[in-house]
């Protein structure tokens, strides 16, 4: 006679805020919805991000391993607009590696400031915020819910001006 388990039941993440197009390729960026791990975020690729994100909170098979224990995770941007998948894992890599990515060499030298593999959110974002600004990436647009990644740079551009002024 087998045992029951006791199964949790999931609730279905939603990721209708965005608007996007399944089959185009895009880069995310992920925030855990825990309180003590609010910091962590994760970057990825997907042709389909609600099916994604789906995976990435365990609801359905195929989430990454690294978010496993992080979950619940919310979306916070959506990058979209890439010409092919090379394009787009270009763009993811050079998000995940600001240290070593050529079109964020300019933003370094700026701030004079060494991103680390693992940088904050707030870095991420000024990082996303160069990389829709170079040439390379100019025709990719992003999209973050409720304006999320527009108050983090206004905060960010905030504490820079302040600093500026002492």
């Amino acid at each position: 006679m087998k045992k029951k388990v006791a199964t949790k039941k999931l609730k279905r993440t939603k990721v209708s805020t965005f608007k996007f197009l399944s089959g185009e390729h895009h880069c995310y960026i992920l925030r855990s919805k825990l309180k003590k791990h609010r910091n962590k975020h994760y970057i990825g690729y997907t042709n389909n991000p609600s099916r994604r994100i789906r995976q990435h909170n365990g609801e359905i098979k195929n989430g990454a391993k690294r978010t496993h224990k992080y979950r619940p995770w919310e979306m916070v941007c959506i990058i979209s607009g890439f010409v092919n998948w090379t394009e787009a894992l270009q763009f993811e890599w050079a998000l995940q590696n600001p240290h070593k990515s050529v079109h964020i060499k300019d933003l370094r030298k700026r701030m004079n400031c060494k991103f680390s593999k693992n940088c904050s959110l707030q870095q991420r974002v000024l990082c996303l915020n160069e990389l829709l600004k170079s040439i390379k990436f100019s025709h990719v647009y992003a999209q973050d819910k409720n304006n999320q990644i527009s108050q983090i740079l206004l905060t960010l551009y905030n504490k820079t001006n302040k600093q500026l002024k002492v």
